[in-house]
């Protein structure tokens, strides 16, 4: 049977945005946005940029976090390290989109006894943070806020990234969606150091 013109015009725009809706209302968009956007941070096009910029600040107070296993982390325990922090939540398809990645990075990484990795859940729910843990079967670090942060890692979007150096100074900060398992940034990261500009 043959579809009429009209109805068929109809169809072109109803069954794009029935899929849509469906995977919003079902809550399976922002992983299957982030699985697409997932190709875009695995091709390398999006490398953040570890030129020297300006002056990013020092951590100014103290803070808490807890891990998804009730353990307590504190700033105090970070010092004298390198400290690799990626603000997300699972809502976020930007965020679950570099997660793949990240997690790459800390297994290449994770026995530098100098370099700690903090994935900072911003969820309200923690719940929907350790399901999505559980079910993607990651290894990193993830904590959540047990104190309120220093004002210098207050973001307004996220996800967002900072490398903080064994001194408490911020060394790199990136907001958006960013791929980190390359050379140069492994580099960068070892060394707990800016680049210098040539």
């Amino acid at each position: 049977m043959k579809i009429p013109k009209k109805f068929r015009k109809s169809l072109e725009w109803l069954i794009p945005i029935f899929i849509i809706g469906t995977l919003y209302f079902t809550g399976l968009w922002p992983e299957v946005a982030g699985a697409l956007q997932s190709l875009v941070v695995r091709s390398g096009l999006v490398n953040p940029s570890i030129e020297r910029s300006e002056d990013l600040g020092t951590i100014s107070t103290d803070f808490t976090l807890e891990s998804i296993d009730g353990n307590f982390l504190s700033s105090n325990d970070l010092k004298g390290k390198i400290v690799f922090i990626n603000l997300w939540a699972t809502w976020c398809p930007p965020c679950i989109a570099e997660m793949p990645e990240i997690e790459d990075l800390y297994e290449e990484l994770k026995n530098e006894k100098n370099i700690e990795f903090v994935m900072l859940n911003l969820d309200q729910n923690r719940n929907k943070a350790l399901e999505f843990i559980s079910r993607k079967e990651l290894n990193i670090p993830v904590y959540f806020k047990a104190s309120a942060l220093p004002p210098e890692l207050t973001v307004h979007s996220i996800p967002t990234t900072f490398v903080i150096d064994p001194e408490g100074k911020i060394i790199f900060k990136h907001s958006g969606i960013a791929s980190y398992n390359n050379e140069e940034f492994k580099s960068f990261l070892k060394a707990g150091k800016k680049v210098k500009n040539s």
